[in-house]
């Protein structure tokens, strides 16, 4: 039989002693040699997260390893989270789902907000830093993606923004100048993200907003889908500024002064949405005239630069080209008229019939290398492809390259014989030769006729 000796009984009792240290500690909650094992962080639910893993995470096109990888995102970089299953997080700038064992939280999404009792009406926005500094739409444009920026105050109508509350106690901002609401570009979820008007769609959260009272005559306005709140980049107040959304901090870069001026307006401005509202007939429209960079679009320009007021030399439409060949309708209607012939000036054509504010009018699309439609009479809508940009007739014309002639009329010529040029005037509108022609680009920024 072994006995302990002195020096074994010494090692024993040392032993014994630190396993009841061990215990102890463990049983407090305290043992700090080896890092606990996090909960699964799909507790932490809907939010922006940190990459942890060096690999970098995997995206995948449902909530589990058996699914396909449809994308991936590096260590160290952040994402959004706006739904789990799990351990999993579905990532929409992936549109993919990612593990959140990977993955630290940054910042939790709300999980609900009461806006303040703001009542309806046109109100001005003016940032905290500076009152005389208000949110401005970039050079009252009116187009779908202009952007929101900060600028001295000067009264006009792109900077004055009609609140609604919506049944859900968010609101939506309408840009007084163009029926345009204010959203967050590409519904992102990200800090720095563009603030900036769109067509109103009832589904979209992006164009949604919270607005909280700050409790010292500002307002913070918070955007449904992300949950960031509007925020003067930087705090920069210099003109020009653009307006982002940006993560909560507190700071006089996301407060802001509304100040009613309904009284001086009788009616809210009238709704834009996808479905009333006209557009411009090409992608990414711009004016094809060489050189030309005015904000007219070659409405009304004279065609030569130096004409006399008398010489039919003064543009009745807008000459067009665009990211895309493709020619779409600019509103819900029918087919009038339309020709795939190359004969005359005008060449392949399109006319569309519309109505609008119950007065009748006519879109004309003339210059085409093939013709969509296919029957007098036949329903279009926005997104009915109706042609393509060409050349025929004198669209070919040198000076100004293929394009496609676009016109807005008040009468039906079935021949498609429309002047494209008058003698000298001014203003949106121009009787010629017994037909009024409107200035598209009036009409399509400012969803009505002159």
């Amino acid at each position: 039989m072994n006995r302990l000796t002195s020096s074994n009984k010494t090692i024993v009792a040392t032993k014994m002693a630190a396993f009841a240290l061990l215990a102890s500690m463990l049983l407090l909650g305290i043992f700090a040699i080896f890092p606990a094992i996090p909960a699964s962080a799909a507790a932490a639910g809907p939010g922006t997260y940190k990459v942890t893993t060096s690999a970098g995470l995997n995206v995948r096109s449902g909530p589990g390893t058996g699914y396909g990888r449809v994308g991936g995102i590096n260590y160290g970089a952040t994402f959004e989270v706006t739904q789990t299953s799990g351990a999993w997080g579905y990532v929409p700038a992936k549109n993919g789902w990612a593990s959140l064992d990977y993955a630290q939280l940054v910042q939790a999404a709300p999980t609900s907000m009461t806006s303040s009792n703001l009542p309806n009406g046109y109100y001005v926005i003016s940032s905290k830093f500076d009152f005389c500094k208000v949110i401005d739409i970039y050079c009252a444009y009116g187009e779908n993606g202009t952007c929101a920026i900060i600028y001295d105050w000067n009264g006009t109508d792109n900077q004055i923004f009609y609140f609604e509350r919506l049944s859900d106690g968010t609101y939506r901002i309408q840009a007084k100048h163009s029926g345009r609401y204010l959203e967050v570009r590409n519904s992102s979820h990200s800090n720095g993200a563009e603030v900036a008007q769109w067509d109103w769609h009832d589904s979209y959260a992006c164009k949604r907003w919270y607005v909280i009272d700050c409790g010292d005559g500002c307002y913070k306005l918070i955007n449904k889908e992300s949950g960031k709140a509007l925020d003067l980049n930087g705090g920069n107040t210099s003109n020009g500024t653009r307006i982002q959304q940006y993560q909560e901090n507190g700071t006089n870069a996301q407060r802001f002064r509304l100040t009613n001026v309904s009284a001086a307006f009788s009616n809210p401005p009238a709704s834009n949405d996808s479905t009333s509202s006209w557009q411009y007939p090409l992608k990414g429209a711009y004016c094809s005239w060489r050189g030309y960079s005015n904000s007219t679009w070659s409405w009304g320009e004279d065609r030569y630069g130096n004409s006399s007021s008398s010489s039919r030399n003064f543009h009745l439409g807008l000459d067009l080209n665009g990211s895309s060949s493709t020619v779409y309708a600019a509103l819900e209607g029918t087919v009038a008229a339309y020709s795939t012939s190359n004969s005359g000036a005008n060449g392949r054509y399109v006319i569309l019939k519309h109505s609008v504010g119950g007065q009748t009018v006519y879109s004309f699309y003339a210059h085409l290398s093939s013709v969509k439609v296919s029957s007098v009479g036949q329903s279009v809508n926005k997104n009915t492809e109706i042609g393509v940009v060409g050349g025929s007739g004198n669209g070919s014309n040198s000076n100004y390259g293929e394009h496609l002639h676009f016109a807005i009329v008040d009468t039906l010529w079935k021949s498609g014989g429309y002047y494209g040029y008058a003698t000298k005037f001014s203003g949106n509108a121009k009787c010629y030769e017994g037909v009024t022609y409107y200035n598209p680009k009036y009409v399509i920024d400012n969803n009505r006729l002159p």
